[in-house]
């Protein structure tokens, strides 16, 4: 089966197609550069041009030359939905908390509605291999959950939300 549909079929609801194509040129071009998915990383005019190729449904993942500016579009994507954010609905926040057990995460994940489950699980997915990446990223699992959290979540405080994840 293509990329694409073990996708699919790996996430409980379908992901967008944006967003596949998106992350498939990321897998591409490098979850390794230093400062992927960090505030202001991505050059503007790539950005620029990346979302207007997007939206004229001319994108060609093989014009890309800075990772960091497909990163910025995947966070974009999701900050967008602002006041809908991916979590908004959810009390995943209020029954979560940094004394979680391990165990209880995946009861408390599989509480989360779909089509929003399925986005949610896409993210980890990319925070792990962003984070798998830590040694020429120089990402951190806790400047990741923070970057993510206020792409998902409702506005809340920096600390709280690093609280909840790291």
């Amino acid at each position: 089966p293509s990329h694409r549909a073990l996708r699919q079929v790996r996430f409980p609801a379908p992901i967008p197609e944006v967003l596949v194509r998106l992350s498939d040129c990321l897998d591409r071009k490098s979850l390794q550069t230093p400062g992927i998915f960090q505030p202001g990383s991505g050059d503007p005019a790539e950005i620029h041009r990346l979302r207007s190729d997007l939206n004229e449904g001319t994108f060609d993942p093989s014009t890309v030359t800075d990772p960091c500016a497909v990163a910025s579009l995947i966070l974009s994507w999701f900050r967008e939905l602002e006041p809908d954010r991916v979590l908004a609905d959810c009390a995943l926040l209020d029954r979560f908390s940094p004394s979680t057990r391990e165990e209880e995460v995946s009861e408390l994940i599989e509480t989360v509605p779909l089509p929003e489950r399925g986005l949610f699980l896409w993210v980890l997915d990319l925070i792990v291999r962003t984070h798998d990446e830590k040694a020429s990223n120089n990402s951190t699992l806790s400047t990741l959950a923070v970057i993510w959290a206020e792409a998902l979540f409702p506005a809340r405080d920096d600390q709280e939300m690093a609280g909840y994840f790291c």
